[in-house]
């Protein structure tokens, strides 16, 4: 015993050697009975034998087996793994165990087979016995090569800790590895005995903790049991402790599990028809799939949320619920969080909106938040509800403002409930207000979109401020708001501030043509039907007023009946021609649904013509007159010869008008002309001659397909109207032949032709349209179908064009299509918005000036650009942009028919109002934007003065700059100065001979006002004081610098008055606008200098006394002719008159005319070359009229 401390020394002296360790030595064996057992020295193995320390001077200079101390480089070499030492080891315990798990486990499930049999304690026993012994005998086996260990986590354990960490278990290393690097050994070996073991089986957690839940058997009941947790405080409100709403019944957790079991049963049924309901529902909007993401959401969504009510009141009248942003922070009802779950609330619970709301405008009701706009959240680690006094809570404020004004209108309009936001009507409009001045170019802030950052000018932002402005201000009625939000949209789609320059895309960030979106705040837009943004209700609501405008409501001149109404239609700009059949047939969708009496008002002029038998074909006539206003017919029979077209469409605006108003007794004192009419097309319909149609590109040729459809399908209307079903059939038997048996097809059936037989030959088959209308089943679903899907294979860049001959489109025949598109039992949305996304384009592409045109080009030809109109404007078929509403029904929005139909002729009715106000409202709509600029819709532009909008005049003769407007403007003399900082005044003079330098600047925009509109992108704003500044006068010019100029006033200033500070906003021009937009130019001039331009008229002059009718001469007059011929004696006495000789040359030069004298006398020429004398005129002095 008195070498071992010398030895340790030894060892620890020589601990030097630099290369690897924990290589495995034998210790010196032992003899134990007579047997002999080989056990390797501690080598920092788990349980290894601490008895004896190496003291060997060659052992202690190999790799450090035994070594007490190493540095952390000799400990990290892995020099040891290629010792077959542990390799040995490991081995043979895992073997060993292998044996031992194996033979256990035989036992155990022998144990679980007998246990039925037997008794617990016998079961106990035998367990036990098998352990002693087994593990006894397994540990002797093995212990010669490895010492024994069969637990599978020391040798797995051992096997590294020898390889690479052993030393630093040992306790002796604590100086290199520190006492903190066992547990994090053991830790490590646990943790990959847990990840080897999980893969065992599927389900299977691994190593771990287990509890023992007793024996699994067969029950023949069902056995319910519940797991749940109980929070007393479930939330801290502001430091009002909220418990569960549930807490008001049940206040401890055992009433709460005796409720939940007892309540099961009812609760389960509840449930399981709640998700059928929710999954039938889902299933039927959008299909199964769909069905699948809701029902799986449902449940995940409302289980982050807590109800709850005061912990101390447990009043159950003030519930609030507070929703957990799960995972990604754990913030506590976060706006944009709310925002997203809104869809949800809005089907299944709206009421819930207000409860997660309300917690939110409570805090910022406290003005606890310091910014003027919505805070993020209540909290930043649920479930402490707690505000963010300090201000610091992530920072999204244009998100946050749009959320939320978004929000409460979405709860406003689920509920029905007005009062809730009104409480909080201050807090609202700042955030709106906020918005209106920070939303459409946001500066560099967070937004939902969490893979942008921090960006300034995010297009999506900009999308939700509009839509919550606009939303706000449809909430609570202040248009402004309202107004401000369309706008923002106007510049971010028509303006192209957030889409691409082609308009292909939204832009992520706004500027910037290759970032993209998901544009996923467009949605509430769609969801309330705010239609901030344009959609097709742009395309009827711009085509409404153009269509009735081109339309005469009359009555008899000489009677004044106003019980014998007929409306009269110019097809304007096409030719001019009087109430044309096919322009008709393309008012009638929007007729039908805004006034569908209007159809027999326009009807009724055609019917009576054509019963006086003047139009001597018997086919349709075209129109009623060549040249509108003279409705006076074609009895010569020259009109336009469209017969099948126009047969076709009267038949069918015949059955339109009946089903739309119910009215059968209008078509029937027309029997005559109605069967006539059909009889036609019996015999000329299914292969027409060759003649015109309303495609406007094929001109006259034979056996056009649109025309056969028409022709088939006004049949089965004039049957269907008639009850004559033999009608209806021939035009069942039409569409068999042109669509069954592919007279009107292609060959392959993939679309009908222009022209039958040619099958390369396509058209637009707008004609299908009246059979989905009129839900008449002329042709078979599958038609609509095959045609529906072919027009996208043959679209142009601007659209699907008229047809195959030709590349531009036609508005109302597109719509026509689209409406096709999506009749029952086909619903092709992809093909009609693909239309109105067309037509919206063109409408909305700002390089067109002309009133709506309903034809425009498709793609660049080198004349005309893509999206350009072509050749007609302002014509009254954009009624026709009405086909898809009309499939809703007549007389929507409470128009309606004077007879038996619609509103039975109420006065509140359209047809009523359109009847008493169309000229007067028409003449004021277009007198009112007169005067203002076309470039500036709905921008009135004025000069006042004592504030009356000064008369505007125009020069016809003079040319105006492109997008310039000028107007002339004069002002009478008053008394007094009414406009005090910016006035007119006298233009000033020198005497001829002086001049002034300067002056060619001074008159360069004299006389004019000139005002310049742009288009501007908003960039910050500053505030700034603004102070007196001295403004430049004309003073006087020369009368030689007036020369050619037709100026009359100048502009002085008044004193200067104080103003407040102003807040002034720094912007940049819209790329690709012109910059100007555009141009106002008002010349002021006096009146007398207006008349001498002549742009005012003249005043005549009053012939003289002597010329007048002496009954019209008064006193003076009589007295004023007396002294004039007195003069006139006094001065022909003694007067030679002498006559001068004409000139005889060939080229005489023209001679100055003698201004007269005060005593000259004049002589004229009369017209039998005598001479006379005339009067003396008087020179008077000019008389100077100043304008103030």
């Amino acid at each position: 015993m008195a070498d071992e401390p010398k030895a340790a020394a030894t060892a620890i002296s020589h601990a030097r050697y630099p290369g690897s360790f924990n290589a495995i030595r034998n210790r010196p064996s032992f003899t134990n009975g007579g047997s002999s057992v080989s056990e390797p020295a501690f080598a920092g193995r788990i349980g290894g034998n601490q008895e004896f320390v190496a003291n060997n001077e060659e052992l202690l200079n190999k790799p450090p087996d035994a070594a007490p101390i190493s540095n952390i480089r000799d400990a990290l070499r892995l020099d040891g793994f290629r010792k077959i030492e542990p390799w040995r080891m490991a081995v043979i315990e895992g073997w060993g165990t292998f044996f031992l798990i194996g033979c256990f486990g035989a036992g155990a499930s022998g144990l679980t087979m007998l246990s039925p049999s037997i008794s617990l304690f016998a079961a106990t026993l035998y367990g036990a016995l098998l352990n002693v012994i087994g593990l006894t005998l397994f540990i002797f086996s093995a212990a010669p090569a490895s010492g024994g260990h069969l637990n599978p986590t020391i040798p797995i354990a051992t096997f590294f800790a020898v390889l690479s960490f052993g030393v630093g278990l040992d306790p002796r290393q604590g100086k290199v590895f520190g006492t903190a690097l066992s547990p994090v050994l053991v830790g490590l070996t646990l943790g990959f005995g847990t990840l080897a073991s999980s893969l065992a089986k599927p389900g299977y957690t691994g190593i771990s903790y287990s509890l023992d839940l007793g024996k699994v058997g067969e029950s023949g009941t069902n056995v319910t049991f519940a797991i749940g947790y109980w929070r007393q405080s479930a939330v801290d409100y502001l430091g009002d402790a909220r418990t569960a709403y549930f807490s008001a019944t049940c206040s401890d957790p055992a009433c709460g599990c005796v409720h939940v079991l007892e309540d099961f049963a009812a609760a389960d049924t509840e449930a399981r028809t709640f998700d059928a309901a929710i999954a039938g529902k889902a299933a039927s909007v959008a299909g199964t799939n769909y069905s699948d993401i809701v029902t799986l959401s449902v449940r995940q969504a409302f289980g982050a949320m807590d109800v709850t009510i005061s912990e101390e009141t447990l009043d159950t009248s003030d519930p609030l619920a507070f929703v957990k942003e799960i995972s990604s922070d754990g913030n506590v009802n976060t706006i944009d969080v709310i925002y997203l779950m809104a869809p949800m609330l809005y089907v299944l619970a709206p009421d819930y909106l207000r409860l997660l709301l309300e917690p939110i405008m409570r805090y910022l009701a406290t003005s606890g938040w310091p910014h003027d706009y919505a805070v993020h959240d209540l909290g930043a680690a649920y479930p402490n509800a707690t505000g963010h006094d300090n201000g610091t809570a992530e920072q999204m404020p244009v998100e946050e403002c749009g959320s939320l004004l978004t929000l409460a209108y979405i709860y406003q309009l689920a509920t029905g409930d007005k009062d809730w936001a009104q409480q909080y009507q201050g807090l609202f409009q700042k955030y709106a207000d906020y918005l209106v001045t920070n939303g459409l170019y946001p500066t560099q802030q967070l937004s939902s979109d969490d893979g942008l950052g921090d960006i300034a000018n995010q297009t999506g932002l900009a999308i939700k401020a509009a839509i919550g402005l606009n939303a706000y201000g449809v909430m609570t009625g202040q248009s402004n708001y309202s107004d401000i939000g369309k706008q923002f949209a106007k510049t971010l789609y028509d303006d192209k501030a957030g889409t691409d320059q082609n308009r292909t895309h939204f832009t992520c960030s706004q500027g910037k043509d290759d970032s993209w979106g998901m544009m996923y705040n467009l949605y509430p837009d769609v969801l309330l039907n705010l239609s901030t943004f344009p959609v097709a209700a742009d395309i009827v609501t711009l085509s409404v007023r153009q269509a009735f405008g081109a339309m005469d409501v009359t009555i008899s001149e000489e009677t004044l009946d106003t019980s014998d109404p007929l409306a009269f239609v110019k097809e304007i700009s096409s030719d001019g021609n009087v109430n044309t059949i096919d322009v008709i047939y393309l008012m009638a969708p929007m007729l039908y649904v805004l006034a569908p009496d209007y159809l027999r008002l326009l009807l009724e002029p055609i019917m009576r013509y054509l019963a006086t038998s003047g139009w001597p074909h018997d086919y349709a006539v075209h129109d009623l007159g060549a040249a509108y206003p003279n409705a006076t017919g074609h009895d010569n029979g020259t009109a336009e010869q469209m017969p099948v077209e126009e047969c076709g469409s009267l038949l069918t605006l015949a059955y339109i008008y009946q089903l739309a108003t119910g009215d059968k007794d209008w078509a029937q004192q027309y029997q005559g002309l109605f069967q006539k009419y059909a009889d036609y097309l019996v015999t000329n319909g299914l292969y027409p001659t060759q003649q015109l149609s309303s495609d406007d590109g094929l001109g006259d040729i034979a056996n056009q397909t649109g025309l056969a459809i028409k022709a088939a399908i006004g049949l089965n209307a004039y049957g269907v109207m008639t009850g004559q079903s033999n009608y209806s059939d021939i035009g069942k038997q039409f569409a068999k032949t042109l669509y069954d048996d592919k007279a009107g097809t292609d060959q392959n059936r993939t679309h009908f032709t222009c022209s039958q037989g040619k099958d390369d030959s396509w058209g637009m088959m707008y004609n299908l349209y009246p059979d989905v209308l009129l839900n008449l089943s002329t042709f078979p679903v599958a038609a609509y179908a095959m045609q529906s899907s072919y027009y996208s294979t043959v679209r142009m860049p601007g659209g699907v064009p008229l047809d195959s001959l030709v590349d531009f489109g036609k508005t109302d025949w597109m719509t026509f299509a689209a409406a096709t598109a999506v009749a029952p039992g086909l619903d092709n949305v992809g093909v009609r918005d693909m239309f109105t996304d067309d037509i919206h384009e063109y409408m909305a592409n700002g390089i067109n000036t002309v009133p709506f045109s309903d034809k425009f080009h498709l793609q660049d030809n080198g004349s005309f650009v893509t999206g350009q109109w072509s050749q007609y404007k302002a014509r009254p078929v954009v009624g026709g942009h009405f086909a898809i509403m009309a499939l809703d029904g007549p007389g929507q929005s409470g128009a309606g028919a004077t007879k038996s139909g619609g509103n039975g002729g109420d006065e509140s009715g359209w047809v009523q109002i359109i009847y008493k106000r169309l000229s007067s409202y028409f003449y004021y709509h277009w007198a009112a934007t007169m005067v203002a600029i076309d470039l500036l819709p709905g921008i009135h532009i004025c000069v006042k003065v004592a504030g009356q909008a000064l008369t505007e005049h125009e020069d016809h003769d003079e040319e105006e700059p492109d997008r310039t407007a000028t107007r002339y403007i004069s002002r009478s003399r008053q008394n007094g100065r009414e406009v005090k900082r910016y006035r007119f005044a006298t233009l000033e003079t020198a005497r001829e001979g002086q001049t002034f330098a300067g002056d060619a600047s001074k008159l360069k925009d004299l006389g004019s006002i000139i005002i310049t509109v742009h288009q501007m992108r908003w960039t910050g704003a500053t505030v700034a004081a603004i102070g007196s500044k001295d403004l430049p006068t004309v003073g006087v010019v020369s009368e030689k610098a007036l020369k050619g100029q037709a100026l009359s006033h100048s502009v002085d200033f008044a004193a200067p008055v104080p103003c407040k500070t102003a807040e002034y906003f720094t912007a940049e021009p819209v790329r690709g606008l012109p910059n100007p937009y555009a141009t106002i130019v008002f010349r002021y001039r006096s009146l007398e200098t207006l008349k001498s331009m002549l742009i005012v008229p003249r005043t005549p002059t009053p012939p003289p006394l002597e010329e007048r009718d002496y009954d019209t001469v008064d006193r003076e007059g009589f007295l004023e002719l007396q002294r004039q011929l007195k003069a006139l004696k006094e001065q022909k006495v003694g007067a030679d008159v002498k006559v001068k000789r004409e000139r005889t040359d060939e080229n005489p030069r023209p001679r100055k005319v003698a201004r007269p004298t005060r005593n000259s006398t004049l002589l004229e020429l009369d017209d039998d070359g005598g001479v006379r004398e005339s009067s003396t005129p008087s020179v008077v002095p000019r008389e100077i009229i100043e304008l103030d």
